[in-house]
């Protein structure tokens, strides 16, 4: 599958609400993974247009809208806001452990663009996060520490490691209402 096809597909799944039987925090972990997954495009378009990896303003108007999202979701803006806060450090750590792979074995491919495609994606996967979180915390108390395994076996993306896992999971535990 070609990337923008991945991403058509990602933005394609975003669109639906979690089906009743579906397991509201199964489908919060596999938003997360696939907002994560997203981290190679995004620096693959970085580094072909000399775009350097940390991008301050954008974060903070992430972290802006988050908040704004889960006021309105019923959570805890200031909680939601570390979730999100930890999340955008594994997606740097993310990018900047391909740009290290790509030292050895350059990437060959080309990236979709940023604003037009990517950005789009990551606000879409953003949002439903946020809604999830807010099904999670309303449904069945929010994450709890007997998640954690589900979690960390729903996180398959590369360049994940044990410590950003960890890192995730704990911003996670202590969303509230």
């Amino acid at each position: 599958m070609t990337n923008h096809l991945r991403v058509a597909f990602i933005l394609f799944l975003v669109a639906f609400q979690v089906d009743a039987a579906e397991d509201v925090n199964t489908a919060l972990f596999a938003a997360i993974n696939d907002r994560l997954s997203l981290m190679e495009d995004v620096v693959l378009y970085k580094a072909n247009n000399n775009i350097p990896v940390e991008d301050l303003p954008r974060e903070q108007v992430v972290l802006a809208d988050t908040q704004i999202g889960a006021a309105e979701a019923g959570l805890n803006p200031q909680s939601v806001q570390q979730f999100f806060a930890a999340q955008i450090a594994v997606a740097k750590a993310i990018q900047y452990r391909h740009l290290a792979d790509w030292q050895s074995a350059p990437a060959v491919r080309d990236a979709d663009d940023l604003q037009t495609v990517i950005r789009p994606a990551l606000t879409a996967l953003g949002d439903r996060i946020v809604l999830l979180l807010a099904d999670s915390v309303n449904s069945g108390g929010g994450i709890e520490e007997a998640d954690r395994a589900l979690f960390n076996a729903s996180i398959t993306v590369k360049n994940v490691s044990a410590a950003d896992r960890d890192r995730l999971f704990d911003s996670l535990l202590v969303i509230r209402p």
